[in-house]
């Protein structure tokens, strides 16, 4: 599912894509490989959570596509807390906030992640974030809600 909701998402069918991504996210049910042994749970538990938040930033991106976005904002929150560095969720959190109307929150976001980044990390904001900051910040239209 979660392979034929990516393919969905590269041909631009965002209805597909979300329908085959939020029914991938459903077979993800609590920790990966609770019931295996710790050599296997040790050696794929991170690619099991890898392809979750594959899914997920997926079915979000869908979502964003087909103008859905005010539901998204707490789960979109709950995953910055959780993945404070994860740059993709964090701009998808500003888009998000950003098509609410909510822009002073969006810009808080995107500096809270680049004081994380300095002090945590010593690195700049990626392009991903610094994009859709500059985009929020310059009124760019293809970051408005779809209509």
């Amino acid at each position: 599912m979660s392979r034929l909701g990516r393919e969905a998402l590269v041909e631009r069918r965002f209805s597909v894509a979300a329908k085959c991504l939020s029914d991938a996210l459903s077979l993800f049910r609590g920790n990966a490989l609770t019931d295996g042994t710790e050599h296997l749970i040790s050696e794929e538990s991170a690619s099991f959570e890898e392809a979750r938040m594959a899914a997920l930033e997926g079915r979000i991106e869908a979502y964003l596509a087909l103008g859905i976005h005010t539901d998204l904002v707490p789960e979109l929150l709950k995953m910055v807390t959780r993945y404070p560095f994860h740059e993709r969720v964090r701009a998808q959190l500003m888009l998000v906030l950003h098509r609410c109307g909510r822009q002073s929150e969006a810009l808080a976001v995107y500096h809270e992640g680049r004081r994380l980044l300095a002090e945590e990390l010593g690195v700049d904001p990626s392009e991903v974030l610094a994009d859709v900051f500059q985009g929020i910040l310059t009124g760019r239209p293809e970051l408005r809600p779809a209509v």
